[in-house]
């Protein structure tokens, strides 16, 4: 995208562009600032936005940042977790909520599947062959 400080330099879409403080409605599609009100170009859309042959345009609403199409997440919104391009809120077998990053990650290779959060040993179910056992050292253990 250019800058630049004349409208006529910007693409303008109706429906907003989020938090501006430009107080008026023909800035909408791209992002506003400074004190006088102006519209400006920007080279970045920001979050929640992506860009569009030189237009920002609103990514999905689970999306906290998209790529090139407004279902592309890059990165999610909570309570959603990004799955390649998607985010879903439940991840896959053998995945896990990676509540830091917000990213489906596999599970420990004893888990069959595991609880939401910041590491991947917290087994809900083993795989085949073992059993689950008590919680121990922050972690509930998969056992013969």
């Amino acid at each position: 995208m250019t800058y630049g400080n004349a409208p006529q330099h910007c693409l303008l879409l109706s429906g907003g562009f989020g938090n501006t403080n430009c107080g008026h409605s023909e800035d909408a599609g791209v992002k506003c600032s400074g004190p006088d009100l102006s519209t400006r170009c920007v080279s970045d859309c920001g979050d929640g936005f992506y860009d569009d042959k030189d237009t920002c345009k609103r990514c999905q609403d689970t999306c906290k940042t998209c790529l090139g199409k407004p279902a592309r997440c890059a990165s999610c919104n909570p309570p959603y977790f990004l799955e390649f391009t998607s985010c879903v809120e439940e991840c896959p077998l053998g995945k896990f909520g990676n509540t830091k990053n917000r990213k489906c990650e596999r599970c420990d290779v004893q888990c069959q599947t595991c609880f939401n959060g910041e590491k991947n040993n917290l087994c809900k179910s083993c795989r085949e062959g073992l059993f689950l056992s008590k919680y121990y050292k922050h972690r509930m253990l998969c056992i013969l």
